[in-house]
């Protein structure tokens, strides 16, 4: 039990490390396939991504706690939701 809640931690502070770096810092080559000039409006995206990212592994973190509780289907839903929102919104900013 002690081991899983230490990989999710460590899993979910390094995604809310890259948040950040994208997020705040405009590390935007973390991101995927982000190329340069792909996007419009560089500061939105980024801001979007890192917030995502950030969620994610609160998200994660918060799940190597309930894991006793939750089962993983509730984890891999979660993550699929905000997946596919950040798709979403990420296509919405790349167009505005």
């Amino acid at each position: 039990m002690l081991a899983r809640i230490i990989i999710f931690t460590l899993i979910g502070l390094s995604m809310i490390i890259s948040g950040f770096l994208v997020w705040k810092k405009k590390k935007y080559g973390l991101i995927a396939g982000y190329t340069e000039g792909s996007v419009k409006n560089k500061e939105k995206f980024g801001k979007l991504n890192g917030i995502f990212l950030i969620i994610v592994g609160l998200i994660t973190i918060l799940f190597g706690l309930l894991a006793e509780v939750l089962n993983v289907g509730v984890y891999l839903a979660c993550i699929f939701i905000f997946a596919i929102t950040q798709i979403i919104l990420s296509n919405r900013v790349d167009k505005s």
